[in-house]
Order: structure tokens, then C-alpha cells, then sequence
């Protein structure tokens, strides 16, 4: 006998497939008698639990906030629930989790299974795998060569999983930068700048991104899309400054955006990208935190007010550093999305205190400025050496976070509980694509 049951016919549509794929894993059955009835409905604001006549009724506004209601209930006492009343609101719309599979790791099929039924009792509504080469573009061999990638036909059945719990899966490729694992090899040197950077106003590099483009997005039905943008340290110094002299990185990086949103809009996509190139291309010493650059109503005429900016910060501590940061992308036209990172890099575990520290402090900062979304980033830096996993008690405390709008450790500790699921696995059955495992 399972702990918790539903009547099939009772719930909605809409759930059904979400829940056939949490029970067994968790103590739920989709029909009975016995245990606590739970009676799924759409309506409210957010998620709300409440106990009556030895049911439990779980209230929600989106899919993925009836198995957020789910993950709550899983996570308390039959006592705790007999006369629970019991609300919560995400203050952001999107909460994403962006997980690194350019690193030589990325996740087998059991394991994205895993992770969305994490996600969907956590109440986390969006994800992307992290690809640079890893992923499969009709043509180009030397994508995910000797190192491993994501197929078309793979992707688009994580889709369908994460459309089940109300996730929604967003491509995240490299369309400038971060592309020295291709750029290697001879048959790309056409569209090289440097050895990680590719060559601005270059009609060949602009047919390659249009190319790489249409595969990412052909999985996913979201018309949105990550095109990165970041860290192109060397942007301009090398074919490029043959070719065209010594430009301003300003004007290089805002001409190449340009071009490349002419693709998405044709695409009619969405796009979002990194930030940093902007600052670092206004500072005097090309830092990403520096608040006195001057921003100029003709610069930001040249930033496409198309495309959602975002923040990347794993460092800062203080609300009002990020306050600041946000206020200046508020100068550029429009507000940013909020990335902070869970300390996975460079180690082997999650770094708990510095995640609380910087994710607490980015979101308070988030609430005060209006920022409406979130990426939570897990980097493998540099082999993917930190068990992943490791990051769930951070994500639980985020998504905590997003739903109550305060940092409450023993709140989260608690909803933990909840998603600890039959069949948890093992570190080493997690990965699969690398062709030498």
C-alpha cells in the first residue's frame, strides 16, 4: 500500500501523465482506498496544501505546481498534514536550472529522469543542458567528437518528459565564443578569429551559427534559446585584426549580435545571452563587476532590446552589490535575468555556505528590482569532477526561496525530505555519453 493515493478519473488532465511517472517513485498510487486521498486543482495563485476529512487537496496555478504540492506533502508527516493549511507563490515566472554537459560528462537517459522528477517536486519550471560541441548538428562531424553529445531524437524525448511536469527545456549553445574544442580542427579555421573565438563579420561564420541554430532548436518546442556570448577574453585580436585593423570590442560585439538576431528573428525565436562582454568591452580594466562605466543613449541603441540579457554573479554576497549591477543593465533597456552558480566547479561537492551565501543574496536583490527569472548554473569545470547531485540541497533552497520569498534553511531541510525518491542512484551510473566510458 502506497502512502498517498489519487482517483484517476478525478484528476486533471493535465497531471496524469506528470503523475504516472512519479508513482512508484514516490509513495503515490492512481487509484486505492486506503492512505491519504489527494485532490488535485487548478486555481489559486500558487500552490496551497490544506487538509480536510482525512483528505489532502492540493491547489495550484501551473503544472508544475501541483508536483511542487506533491514534493511538499511527500515531505511531512501524516500528522502534519491532517490539518495542514499551507501556501506558497514563486516571485519569479521562470526558474531555470543550467546544467554543464560540455565538460566530457553529460547525463544518460535514467539520469535526466531522475533530475526532472527532482525538478518537478522541487517546483523548478525550466532547464537546459549547457553545449558547446555536445550536441548533434546534421553535417558537422566534429561536433561531440571523442567527447561525446546529445542526439536530436534523445533531446526531443527529455521534451516530452520535462512537458509532463510543466519544465520547460530551452537549447543553450555558444555563438561567438567558448568554441575552441571546434575551432581546433582545420575545417573550421575559415571561420576563426582565435583559438576560442570565431570570426566576427564573416558571411561563412554567419551561414555556420544560422546552421547550429536550426539544430538546437529543432528538439524543443520552446522558441526560446540561449546563444551564449561570454568570455570572448581575445574578441577581434587575431584573423579579425588582420583582416579589419583594430576595432573597439564595443563595436565588434554589438555588430555580431546584430547580424546574429537577424537569424533568430527569421527563425522567430527568442533569444537570451551573457552579459559580461558588455562590461568588459566599456571598462578601463575589463572587469564584468564595473559599476562606473558610462552607458550612452547611442550605445544603447546598438544592444537589440530583443534579447534578454543575464547576469551571471557566483561571487557576490551582498544585496547591494547585486542591486547595482542589475541597475546598470537597467540602463542598457531592459532587465536582466539573474544566473548564480552552485559552487560546483573545482571540487567535488557542492560548496553549501558560499552557494547560500551568493544565491541568498542575488534573489533578495531580484525581489527588490523586479527580475522575473532565474538560471541556476552547475558548472563541471574542468573535468566534471563534483558529483552533481551534490547541488540538490542548494536547489531545493533556491526553489524554497523563489516560492516563500525568504532564506529558511530549516524550511528547507524539511521540503528535502520530499523529493528523496525510490531507485536514487549511484554516482557512477549517471554518465554515459563519453565514447571511452
Amino acid at each position: 500500500m502506497e502512502r498517498f493515493y489519487v482517483k484517476e478519473a478525478g484528476v486533471p488532465s493535465e497531471l496524469k501523465a506528470g503523475l504516472k511517472e512519479l508513482a512508484g517513485i514516490v509513495p503515490l498510487a492512481l487509484s486505492g482506498k486506503k492512505g491519504i486521498e489527494i485532490v488535485f486543482a487548478k486555481k489559486g495563485d500558487g500552490v496551497s496544501l490544506r487538509g480536510k476529512d482525512g483528505k489532502l487537496f492540493i491547489d495550484y496555478k501551473e503544472v508544475n505546481d501541483a508536483f511542487r504540492g506533491l514534493g511538499l506533502a511527500n515531505a511531512r508527516s501524516d500528522k502534519d498534514l491532517k490539518n495542514i493549511k499551507l501556501s506558497e507563490k514563486r516571485r519569479l515566472e521562470k526558474t531555470f536550472i543550467m546544467l554543464d554537459a560540455s565538460r566530457n560528462a553529460v547525463l544518460n537517459e535514467k539520469a535526466v529522469g531522475e533530475w526532472f522528477r527532482f525538478m518537478a517536486l522541487a517546483g523548478i519550471n525550466g532547464f537546459m543542458f549547457y553545449t558547446e560541441d555536445t550536441y548533434e548538428v546534421p553535417g558537422e562531424k566534429m561536433f561531440g567528437y571523442m567527447r561525446g553529445k546529445l542526439m536530436i531524437k534523445e533531446l526531443q524525448k527529455y521534451d516530452e518528459l520535462g512537458a509532463k511536469f510543466g519544465i520547460e527545456l530551452v537549447p543553450c549553445i555558444q555563438a561567438l565564443a567558448h568554441m575552441q574544442r571546434i575551432l581546433q580542427y582545420d575545417c573550421y579555421g575559415s571561420i576563426k578569429d582565435t583559438t576560442s573565438v570565431m570570426l566576427c563579420e564573416s558571411d561563412e561564420t554567419l551561414k555556420f551559427i544560422e546552421k547550429i541554430i536550426k539544430a538546437a532548436v529543432k528538439p524543443f518546442r520552446s522558441k526560446r534559446i540561449h546563444i551564449g556570448m561570454d568570455e570572448a577574453w581575445d574578441l577581434g585580436r587575431g584573423n579579425y585584426l588582420t583582416k579589419h585593423g583594430n576595432v573597439p570590442p564595443f563595436e565588434i560585439m554589438t555588430k555580431h549580435l546584430n547580424s546574429v538576431m537577424e537569424i533568430l528573428r527569421k527563425l522567430k525565436l527568442r533569444p537570451m545571452m551573457w552579459s559580461d562582454m558588455f562590461f568588459r568591452a566599456l571598462s578601463k580594466n575589463h572587469g564584468y563587476y564595473d559599476t562606473s562605466i558610462v552607458i550612452t543613449d547611442e550605445m544603447k541603441k546598438q544592444i537589440p532590446q530583443d534579447v534578454d540579457l543575464v547576469y551571471w554573479d557566483y561571487y557576490h554576497t551582498k544585496v547591494s552589490d547585486y542591486n547595482d549591477m542589475i541597475d546598470k543593465h537597467l540602463e542598457m533597456g531592459s532587465t536582466p535575468m539573474l544566473a548564480p552558480g552552485l559552487q560546483s566547479w573545482n571540487r567535488f561537492w557542492a560548496g553549501y555556505e558560499h552557494g547560500e551565501n551568493t544565491v541568498s543574496a542575488g534573489l533578495k536583490s531580484c525581489f527588490e528590482k523586479g527580475v522575473k527569472e532565474l538560471i541556476i548554473t552547475i558548472w563541471g569545470d574542468d573535468g566534471t569532477e563534483c558529483d552533481f547531485v551534490s547541488t540538490f540541497p542548494l536547489l531545493q533552497y533556491t526553489s524554497d526561496m523563489v516560492f516563500t520569498g525568504k532564506a529558511d534553511r530549516k524550511y528547507s531541510t524539511v521540503n528535502l525530505k520530499g523529493i528523496i525518491f525510490r531507485g536514487h542512484p549511484t554516482c557512477s551510473s549517471r554518465y554515459c555519453h563519453h565514447p571511452l566510458h
